[in-house]
């Protein structure tokens, strides 16, 4: 699960459908044109030039044209180069898009395949590299591949040398990402004693994965999941983590994570697949979970609830669950739910609509009455988040602030 492909499928898919390709592509006295690694080279150059436009596909003038510079830098001649582009269109790497006179590669891995070079090449310029598009973790897995082992050292430190402009800064920090979540998942041992910087990792999967001795620094973790996985002496400086899943099989033993500031809510499954999920937002909720994950951390200090708060807090999450599935919903929505006539549930919309959280839409029929529907104006996560007292939102503050009255003093 922690591996997309065997070490070098792509590789050897590449090779097998070049080979044939050379025996294709043959001029007027029947010779093979291009060699195996002038069919690589081509191709290559197909795919740099669909990375520097932003897109993954090229039209049948673009292609024509790469096909003679490639010949050009080979040294054939005037009519190889022409027979080349004009059957560029129909190498067996290469398929039409959905729109016509566009060309793409057959498949995101053998598009991977062939930009791998660019993106780990030694004389690079990786910022402007990063800032132009997005690797992806396909293409991410595929540039990590092509490394050799012993030039990981040295691509660390020219990935950690990147520093990221304005313009580009959400590329590259998403591109750094995608690269330290594979080079994580396919080469940890690598890793060992290494610090990985300046990366904004979304949804990473981490399942099974075993880590040791690594710092994060200045990363960004959007819910990250380390279900099954085993992480030791992992540091996270000057990083954050939000919706972090782990299981009841996860080990974080002698692992630092953010400051609470820096870390919101926790998905925790117990009893494998089939067990229960919780969503925890409350310090005191996170704590006691990572620590039974191996997480040396301190007990957080917080004041006891009132059965009062406790009740409306359930309720609340019953609703975000609702939510959920729906934009705009009705009182018939909520009736579905059990939450129409809960009195908590009442309370808690008035709360919601008064902090500007909750709005009302009028609905006009073609025939009949109108009717009231309602959204939230944050995302439901969001909204649960402000449990653990570190959301940025004002709105949201504002109504953990009238929950939290319910505390025991």
């Amino acid at each position: 699960e922690t591996t997309a492909l065997p070490e070098n499928i792509t590789s050897l898919l590449v090779r097998r459908i070049i080979a044939r390709e050379v025996g294709k592509l043959r001029g007027s006295n029947s010779d093979p044109l291009l060699t195996e690694e002038q069919h690589i080279r081509f191709l290559q150059l197909v795919a740099e030039e669909m990375w520097w436009l932003g897109t993954r596909e090229v039209d049948l003038a673009t292609l024509r044209t790469v096909a003679e510079l490639a010949c050009d830098e080979f040294g054939l001649g005037s009519s190889a180069a022409q027979i080349v582009a004009e059957r560029a269109p129909s190498h067996a790497l290469l398929a039409s898009s959905t729109q016509p006179n566009l060309v793409r590669f057959q498949h995101e891995y053998y598009l991977g395949f062939f930009l791998a070079r660019l993106l780990i090449e030694r004389d690079s310029d990786m910022a402007r590299v990063f800032g132009r598009a997005l690797v992806g973790p396909v293409i991410a897995d595929e540039a990590v591949r092509a490394l050799d082992k012993d030039a990981i050292p040295e691509f660390l430190d020219r990935l950690n040398s990147i520093r990221a402009g304005v313009t580009a800064r959400d590329a590259i920090r998403a591109n750094v990402g995608a690269l330290i979540e594979s080079l994580v998942r396919h080469q940890p041992l690598a890793l060992v004693g290494r610090t990985l910087c300046g990366g904004t990792l979304d949804h990473p999967r981490f399942v099974e994965t075993s880590v040791h001795d690594v710092t994060f620094q200045d990363c960004q973790f959007i819910a990250p999941d380390l279900s099954r996985a085993s992480w030791t002496a992992v540091i996270f400086q000057n990083s954050s983590i939000s919706q972090m899943r782990i299981d009841d099989r996860t080990r974080l033993d002698n692992t630092r994570l953010p400051e609470p500031a820096d870390m919101v809510g926790l998905v925790y499954c117990s009893n494998g697949a089939s067990g229960t999920v919780e969503e925890l937002y409350s310090p005191a909720d996170v704590t006691a979970a990572l620590r039974r994950a191996g997480v040396a951390i301190d007990t957080v200090p917080t004041k006891p609830r009132s059965t009062e708060t406790e009740r409306r807090i359930k309720v609340l999450q019953k609703f975000v669950r609702m939510a959920r599935k729906v934009f705009r919903f009705s009182d018939n929505d909520l009736k579905n739910c059990g939450l129409k006539d809960n009195r908590d549930w009442e309370w808690i919309r008035e709360q919601l609509v008064d902090c500007g959280l909750l709005v009302r839409h009028v609905k006009q029929a073609r025939q009949g009455p109108s009717s009231e529907m309602l959204h939230l104006t944050v995302r439901p996560e969001l909204l649960l988040s402000g449990e653990s007292g570190t959301s940025i939102e004002p709105k949201v503050r504002q109504f953990w602030g009238l929950m939290n009255n319910g505390l025991i003093s």
